[in-house]
């Protein structure tokens, strides 16, 4: 799964960035690890 959300560079300008969503086994969400390359479309 993917998550999408904004953010903030620089107090001014705003970013739209796409990161992996993974899951534990017991159904809880893994921190999500914010990355400049965001997610691949293979």
């Amino acid at each position: 799964m993917d998550i999408i959300y904004r953010r903030m560079i620089y107090g001014k300008a705003r970013k739209v960035c796409a990161d992996y969503l993974n899951f534990n086994d017991d159904g809880t969400i893994q921190p999500v690890i914010r990355t400049n390359e965001g997610i691949s479309f293979e």
